[in-house]
């Protein structure tokens, strides 16, 4: 293992890159052209694995819910159609 990974580190790495390849993610990594730098690579599965865990439904809901919004847009759909705006009446 390179410096500063623990195999965990590195099975939770292999894990997260593979589920970016199953979401069609993979131009996140796919620029990196020679490997990246340990400590690189470790910062960015360790946004990855934050993203995962903070959003709801983890990275896969990410990534539809990103993919729903772009074709409501395409298409057109407005997403606060029926919505009135209003102030609300201070004191």
């Amino acid at each position: 293992l390179p410096p500063g990974r623990t195999p965990q580190r590195s099975a939770m790495s292999k894990a997260k890159k593979a589920l970016l390849q199953e979401l069609g993610q993979t131009h996140l990594f796919d620029g990196w052209g020679s490997k990246p730098s340990a400590a690189d690579e470790s910062r960015f599965y360790k946004q990855i694995e934050d993203l995962d865990a903070s959003y709801p439904g983890g990275l896969k809901a990410y990534v539809d819910n990103g993919r729903k919004l772009l074709a409501d847009s395409k298409a057109g759909v407005n997403p606060l159609e029926g919505w009135t705006p209003s102030v609300p009446v201070g004191e």
